[in-house]
């Protein structure tokens, strides 16, 4: 039980950094096709 508490907030920060990466991802995408325009 103690490993599974001590892996569950390594999951959440790598879901948040996900997130992030993507957002800024399709923050380029977004600026790269207005350049386009």
């Amino acid at each position: 039980m103690k490993n599974k508490n001590s892996i569950k907030p390594y999951i959440i920060v790598l879901a948040v950094m996900l997130l992030l990466l993507s957002f800024a991802a399709y923050l380029w995408g977004v600026q790269q096709f207005m350049r386009l325009q």
